[in-house]
């Protein structure tokens, strides 16, 4: 069930999508993703992995305490990195977010779930390595 504003529009077209996302996502011309599912629990999060045809379509951070700018920490990143559209994001690519910059912060076990999600979708990789 879709139930989080994750300023991700493609969402409001899933199956169980609340009536106020789904509208949304029509008017912002949003894609129907190609895959949504669930393939961790923690203790406070459960992990989700999306598969979006496209790039997505995201709506603008509401105000400037959602996240911080990460445009300062693209040069850490592997080269093909770039800026998403959603404030605060950055498009990498799967299979060279290992090469992230070790200064760069990231949430603990963020790249293990990466991996996961990765498997978890059939897009290959070993989600032990």
């Amino acid at each position: 069930e879709v139930s989080e504003e994750t300023g991700l529009a493609d969402l409001g077209l899933l199956d169980g999508a609340p009536k106020p996302l789904q509208r949304r996502a029509r008017e912002l011309g949003a894609g129907t993703p190609r895959a949504f599912l669930k393939f961790a629990e923690g203790a406070r999060v459960d992990w989700w992995a999306l598969l979006l045809e496209g790039d997505g379509v995201f709506e603008t951070a509401r105000d400037v305490f959602e996240c911080a700018d990460i445009e300062p920490l693209l040069p850490q990143l592997p080269p093909e990195s770039c800026l998403a559209p959603c404030f605060g994001h950055a498009w990498v690519v799967v299979e060279r977010v290992g090469e992230i910059d070790g200064s760069v912060p990231l949430m603990g076990g963020l790249l293990r779930r990466v991996r996961e999600a990765t498997c978890a979708l059939c897009l290959g990789g070993d989600p032990h390595n």
